[in-house]
């Protein structure tokens, strides 16, 4: 997760996740994206582009699918390219929430700490 500011250009392989505090100034490359910050440059996704309602894009967006939140400004909303039809949705998430993959590798990690802690006793 990126949460501060970023210049220059980035290849991803996995996912990105700049949050509503981040910016970045250059082109990045991913496989799945999520963001919420600031992005001043290209922004090619292999599979999913997720863009949160405090997303501010200025430049080119290529994506095999894209999901927009009402409130997320796209400087130039032509320059959007994927395969399948833009979903547009409204924003239930709180801002800063742990991304979905989170509470479950938390609970194993909370699992593997109390299993460890319960044998040395």
């Amino acid at each position: 997760m990126v949460s501060g500011s970023v210049r220059g250009d980035s290849k991803v392989n996995g996912i990105i996740t700049l949050s509503h505090s981040g910016s970045w100034n250059g082109d990045i490359e991913a496989v799945n994206a999520v963001i919420a910050g600031r992005v001043q440059g290209s922004l090619t996704v292999s599979e999913k582009l997720e863009i949160r309602k405090s997303a501010r894009i200025e430049g080119s967006v290529r994506a095999r699918s894209v999901a927009i939140a009402e409130g997320a400004i796209i400087e130039n909303s032509n320059a959007i390219a994927c395969e399948t039809p833009v979903v547009r949705f409204r924003e239930k998430r709180k801002r800063d929430a742990l991304p979905a993959q989170w509470p479950a590798q938390l609970r194993v990690a909370v699992g593997q700490w109390l299993s460890l802690f319960l044998n040395l006793r």
